[in-house]
């Protein structure tokens, strides 16, 4: 688990310590690469498979916060997969994610399988 926790205090200002996995630093340094040389954004869109939309984004994101930006609330959460897969076809027929494996879980993805393929 990944913490961004304070290293140093010092008055009012608070010095943090942001530790990023692999990916994120890949990403913040093309990022930076743009916002402070102002590179290629088609190119670093396709080196990191999104749009240039969210390449504006993200720029704007590293400007404000810089590695903060890539911190969110949900970096520990994880999800449970309730999937419902025909055995005839192999076709997935249903699928939900929720933090654990529910009960509402599976009738969302009942109500799925109901409302597209109807009552089996």
């Amino acid at each position: 688990m990944r913490y961004n926790h304070p290293i140093l205090t010092k008055g009012v200002e608070t010095i943090w310590k942001i530790e990023l996995t692999v990916e994120e630093f890949n990403e913040n340094e093309i990022i930076k690469e743009l916002a402070d040389h102002g590179s290629n954004k088609n190119t670093a869109a396709l080196m990191l498979g999104c749009t240039r939309c969210t390449i504006d984004r993200h720029i704007a994101g590293y400007k404000s916060e810089s590695k903060a930006y890539y911190i969110h609330g949900n970096c520990s959460k994880i999800a449970t997969l309730h999937i419902a897969i025909d055995d005839a076809t192999g076709i997935v027929v249903g699928g939900w994610f929720e933090e654990q494996e529910t009960l509402c879980g599976y009738y969302s993805v009942f109500r799925q399988i109901l409302t597209k393929y109807g009552i089996p």
